[in-house]
């Protein structure tokens, strides 16, 4: 079982923080990306204008989960920022 001690000695580690950063990286980046597909394809967003502010949204959605996952793995390491 998982513990924050346990994450806390992770986290420490270079190469595990890394690669939990990565995967912070593209699991945003697929929710990101996937809602909108999904709105594209499902004609909930047709004209270029509505397209443009979705791709705006988009990007602000995957740089709010990435900054929140990296805020997260900080806070294992007691350096994330406390709202």
């Amino acid at each position: 079982m998982l513990d924050f001690a346990h994450m806390n000695e992770a986290m420490s580690e270079p190469l595990t923080f890394l690669v939990y950063t990565l995967g912070i990286l593209g699991t945003s980046y697929h929710l990101a990306n996937g809602l909108w597909t999904f709105t594209i394809t499902w004609g909930l967003s047709l004209s270029r204008t509505s397209q443009r502010w979705l791709t705006a949204a988009s990007m602000a959605l995957f740089g709010l989960l990435f900054l929140v996952g990296i805020n997260n793995m900080l806070g294992f390491l007691g350096r994330g920022v406390h709202l």
